[in-house]
C-alpha cells in the first residue's frame, strides 16, 4: 500500500491532485493511511509532496524561462512567500539566488 501511495502521491505533482484527492483512490480511513506513511517514509504526506515539488522547481528553474509566479502556480503551492519559505528552508537559498548559481 505505501508503495502505491508513494507512486501515487508523486504523480499528483505533475497531475495538479490534492492529497486527499489520492486518498480518495484507497479504500482504507484516511487516518490510518496518514498514519502508517509517517511511520514507513519518516514524512508526512505534505511534506512527501512538498519535496517532490521542490525538486521540481529545481528542473523548472534551471532548465525553463518560467518565472517563480508561474512556477508556484504550475507547481500548486498556496502562495510565493510559502514556496520561497520551503526553497529557502531546504536549499538555503531563495529560488532566484538558485537559478543564478546554477547558469
Amino acid at each position: 500500500v505505501i508503495e502505491q501511495l508513494n507512486n501515487k502521491l508523486t504523480l499528483s505533482v505533475f497531475k495538479n491532485q490534492s492529497i486527499n484527492d489520492v486518498l480518495d483512490e484507497f479504500h482504507y480511513n484516511k487516518s490510518y493511511l496518514c498514519r502508517i506513511f509517517k511511520e514507513e517514509t519518516g514524512l508526512t504526506m505534505t511534506e512527501y509532496v512538498n519535496k517532490i515539488k521542490l525538486k521540481r522547481a529545481i528542473n523548472l528553474l534551471l532548465y525553463t524561462n518560467m518565472s517563480v509566479s508561474t512556477i508556484v502556480i504550475q507547481l500548486g503551492f498556496s502562495s510565493e512567500s510559502y514556496f520561497f519559505k520551503l526553497f529557502k528552508k531546504h536549499y538555503g537559498i531563495s529560488p532566484l539566488q538558485y537559478r543564478k548559481l546554477k547558469i
